[in-house]
């Protein structure tokens, strides 16, 4: 009787059908929306600069606000002297 329910393939496809069904199900309720929508045919030229491409930092320090403005800094420095 046990190896019956063992070799039944009928309840381990229903198993595993199930379980292929509530990872779909998860996957589509936590998809993300795409941001930009996909654009079917390829834009003609160059691309549109922006402002950070335009200036191309990179990574720099973050200044406090004093030292932001050499003007005030020296000010704040005699100031104290």
């Amino acid at each position: 009787e046990l190896d019956d329910d063992l070799d039944d393939g009928g309840f381990y496809a229903r198993i595993q059908s199930k379980a292929a069904s509530k990872k779909s199900a998860k996957r589509a309720r936590y998809a993300v929306a795409p941001k930009y929508p996909s654009l079917d045919v390829e834009v003609e030229g160059e691309r549109g600069l922006s402002r950070t491409i335009l200036k191309n930092r990179g990574l720099v320090a973050h200044k406090s606000k004093l030292n932001r403005n050499p003007r005030v800094k020296k000010r704040e420095q005699y100031r104290k002297a």
